[in-house]
């Protein structure tokens, strides 16, 4: 009888083996933001695989998920549903072998760093630049396309939100995990 693991990622490779852009590429990207909350399964399941985790200033993401079907409609309680995400993805990536885990900034990507965390992440993938792939970057990643600074706009957002938003990052970073 077959391991639940082996048999977990031979019916996976199945599945991916039939989508369109697949094409037995050796490399599988999938940017579920909550697969970093389950990391250490995941890698479990996938010895080589490799997590980025790409972190965005907590105000805009907080902003951003007010406006989900899915997120919190408030904005104190999306502050402690954001906490709660960070911790989770912490928890996880722990549990990961060394050189598995990168975790960078959106806002270093797209504005601040922009071509040295571009090297950074093709270093940790361990992969060359391509054409196709530097002209994405270069055309498609950008500050305003990701929304950077949108908390600034948001009226939601009033005095008792970034009060709070301040004591959970420092509570946050208290327990060892990056937030701002």
């Amino acid at each position: 009888k077959k391991h639940p693991l082996c048999s977990t990622r031979n019916f996976f490779n199945e599945v991916i083996k039939g989508h369109k852009y697949f094409n037995d590429s050796k490399i599988f990207v999938d940017t579920t933001p909550t697969n970093i909350e389950r990391a250490h399964q995941i890698g479990a399941l996938f010895e080589n695989a490799r997590f980025i985790h790409m972190q965005r200033n907590g105000k805009d993401t907080i902003s951003s998920v007010l406006n989900e079907l899915w997120g919190p409609k408030k904005p104190l309680v999306a502050i402690d549903w954001w906490k709660r995400k960070l911790q989770l993805a912490n928890r996880a990536t722990r549990q990961l072998s060394p050189g598995q885990y990168l975790n960078i900034r959106l806002e270093d990507l797209v504005t601040e760093k922009r071509s040295g965390t571009y090297r950074e992440i093709l270093d940790f993938l361990k992969i060359s630049d391509q054409e196709q792939m530097s002209k994405y970057f270069a055309e498609e990643v950008d500050g305003d396309r990701a929304h950077i600074g949108r908390w600034k706009a948001d009226d939601r957002l009033d005095a008792e939100f970034h009060s709070k938003f301040e004591r959970v990052v420092l509570e946050l970073h208290d327990e060892g995990i990056s937030a701002y």
